[in-house]
C-alpha cells in the first residue's frame, strides 16, 4: 500500500467483510435471584479477581488489573452490585461493549503486503 489510509482500508477489508459484521440479540430473562447470587457473589468474584493475570494490557477505559487488584477492597461491594443488576436487567454497559483493535504482525511471515499476515486483538474493558 502506499498510504497508512489504505493500509487501514485493506486490513478491514480482510478482517471484517462487511456482511460478517452482524449483530445478534437474544432475549434473556434472568428473574432468579438465587441463580444470580450463585454467579455474582464474593467467593467468585475472589476467585476471578486471583485469575487475573498483571501486565496485561488495559482497554479502552485504561483500567490495569493491578489497578482492580489494589482498589478491589474498596470496591468490591460496588462492582458485585453492577455485575448483579446487569444480570438482572439482561444489560451490557456500552462501556463494556466497546474495545480497542490492535493490529499485529503475525511472527515467521514472508509477505506483510498481504493482509492475511496480521492479526488482530481485541483490547476491552478488564472489568467485565
Amino acid at each position: 500500500t502506499t498510504s497508512s489510509v489504505e493500509t487501514l482500508t485493506v486490513l478491514c477489508d480482510e478482517h471484517f467483510p462487511a456482511n460478517s459484521l452482524e449483530l445478534h440479540t437474544t432475549d434473556m430473562s434472568i428473574n432468579d435471584v438465587e441463580i444470580i447470587e450463585q454467579i455474582v457473589n464474593s467467593k467468585q468474584l475472589n476467585k476471578a479477581l486471583k485469575k487475573m493475570q498483571n501486565n496485561k494490557a488495559a482497554g479502552v477505559d485504561g483500567i490495569k488489573n493491578e489497578m482492580i487488584k489494589q482498589a478491589w477492597p474498596e470496591i468490591e461491594n460496588q462492582v458485585a452490585h453492577i455485575l448483579s443488576q446487569c444480570l438482572k436487567h439482561s444489560y451490557c454497559p456500552k462501556a463494556w461493549r466497546t474495545s480497542k483493535g490492535i493490529v499485529i504482525p503475525k511472527p515467521g511471515k514472508d509477505d506483510y503486503s498481504n493482509p492475511r499476515a496480521f492479526r488482530i486483538i481485541s483490547l476491552t474493558s478488564n472489568l467485565q
